[in-house]
């Protein structure tokens, strides 16, 4: 019996997912993704701050310390939006607008959404509030009290946004992540990791926010507990059947021992540098020595066991990162309490996340859908058609580039889900293990993700038939949502 399988190019969005459960995961951790790199972009306003504080100090009575070597002149327009890739493997601002085009397409709970928006608009205001700051520092008379204030009122305006994000992220953690850590698809082993890893995870961010309220003496308990669990990760990790697994959670279990020795440190009576001991050694333990460990900016275990569960198709739920929070110094010659009697501005107030149960789009969403998203992705166009054989059922197929590199990106789709999106076949080739189904229609999506390649743009597939291995190229001039046909028969 011959049966043609057709592989077809279409539309991330038109995606259907195989089944409900695995969509729902895959759309849960672009919403992390998203988060994360928004901390990213939050870290780098962050160091602003920090700056600005010192800068407008040492124009009263305190030292003042250089924390970091930037400023907005070195910076893009939008923190968060920057397409250059300094900061991001991907932008914040384009990852939203990418989950706002699925948000309209998708059948399950979408109860995240209010925190979603909300931490997209508290990016906005920063963005916009660290570019003020910086104009009022260089351009204004810093020995006058009103730009005194000025500074000020704009500090701790930057300080309510870092809470409210950061209230965000934890409602965001609590009420809609937590539940999700579903782990029904790992076996024993792997399940056994899983639970350790959350579980640590957990306490190690509980442990943070004792110490970003500078508590020791809440934290000891909590410790104790987090030894007890990094003893219990070892012994899962070690009855791993795999070894390559294993060797990349003993690395990643080596910053957990550290992120542990730090907080025992904090416990005990951590010394704060010169540089930071104005602002405290829960300030300075939080955002500084445990940040670097836990971030993606300083190579952090989060970013790293995200990597290990996408690398070795764990499929469950990723972890959140941690934000940064801002703390205004204020000389003792102008108080807080002086830069608000003086100014009509009351101080800040933090708002409370809001979730809602229902299960659709809300409303208020529904409108931002048309408004951020100005245009909705082109209908993908399929410019060439190919055809090959094979012998067995169940059969590999390599893609692969060999010209120079140019960033040329494209995304791969596998009987209606995107296994791979975005990515470069320059350096190295990707590999899909795929079954022919005979009576049923099978689909591999390849669509170019980047306008203009450098043409000729070659892609090359390589498989096996009749046990040689057989070889050959597709040419051509692609843009974006351009895509090549592929047929394949068993």
């Amino acid at each position: 019996m011959h049966i043609v399988l057709l592989v077809l190019f279409m539309v991330a969005g038109n995606t259907v997912w195989a089944q409900f459960s695995e969509g729902h995961r895959l759309y849960l951790n672009k919403q992390i993704r998203y988060v994360n790199e928004s901390i990213h972009g939050m870290l780098v306003a962050h160091r602003l701050v920090e700056g600005y504080n010192q800068e407008i100090n040492k124009y009263v009575d305190l030292p003042s310390y250089k924390v970091n070597d930037f400023d907005n002149s070195d910076l893009p327009a939008d923190l968060f939006g920057e397409t250059k890739q300094w900061f991001y493997e991907k932008p914040p601002n384009k990852l939203y607008n990418e989950l706002l085009v699925d948000a309209r397409r998708t059948q399950f709970p979408l109860q995240s959404w209010p925190l979603i928006s909300q931490l997209r608009n508290i990016t906005k205001f920063v963005n916009n509030e660290r570019i003020t700051l910086g104009s009022t520092l260089s351009q204004e008379r810093l020995n006058q009290l009103a730009t005194i204030q000025k500074v000020f009122l704009g500090l701790e305006s930057m300080a309510s946004y870092y809470e409210e994000f950061n209230a965000h992220v934890e409602a965001l953690e609590k009420a809609l992540l937590q539940p999700y850590h579903d782990i029904s698809t790992l076996d024993p082993t792997r399940k056994q990791v899983y639970t350790a890893l959350v579980e640590m995870h957990y306490d190690i961010k509980a442990a943070l926010r004792f110490i970003k309220k500078d508590n020791r003496s809440s934290i000891t308990q909590i410790l104790s507990k987090i030894e007890k669990e990094r003893n219990w990760l070892r012994t899962c990790i070690n009855e791993l059947a795999s070894e390559d697994e294993k060797k990349q959670l003993s690395g990643i279990s080596l910053k957990l021992e550290e992120i542990f020795s730090v907080m025992t440190s904090y416990a005990r009576g951590i010394t704060t540098p010169d540089e930071y001991s104005m602002y405290g050694p829960g300030y300075y333990t939080f955002n500084v020595a445990i940040l670097t460990l836990t971030n993606r900016y300083g190579n952090g275990y989060i970013s790293e066991i995200n990597a290990f569960f996408e690398e070795n198709n764990w499929r469950v739920i990723h972890f959140l990162e941690e934000a940064h929070f801002v703390k205004v110094i204020y000389p003792e010659k102008i108080p807080r309490e002086a830069v608000y009697k003086e100014s009509s501005v009351a101080p800040p107030e933090i708002k409370t996340p809001d979730l809602i149960k229902e299960s659709s789009l809300p409303e208020p969403v529904q409108k931002e859908l048309s408004i951020i998203v100005e245009k909705p992705p082109p209908p993908l166009s399929v410019i060439g058609s190919y055809s090959f054989k094979v012998d067995s059922v169940d059969f590999e197929v390599e893609l692969f580039d060999h010209r120079i590199e140019d960033g040329d990106l494209i995304s791969i789709n596998v009987n209606g889900e995107w296994v791979f999106e975005n990515i470069s076949l320059e350096k190295e080739s990707k590999s899909l293990k795929l079954k022919a189904d005979p009576g049923s229609e099978h689909y591999i999506l390849i669509r170019a993700d980047n306008e203009g390649w450098r043409p000729p743009n070659t892609i090359g597939v390589r498989y096996i038939s009749n046990g040689v291995v057989k070889n050959f190229f597709l040419v051509r001039d692609l843009k974006a949502f351009q895509a090549i046909e592929i047929k394949y028969s068993l």
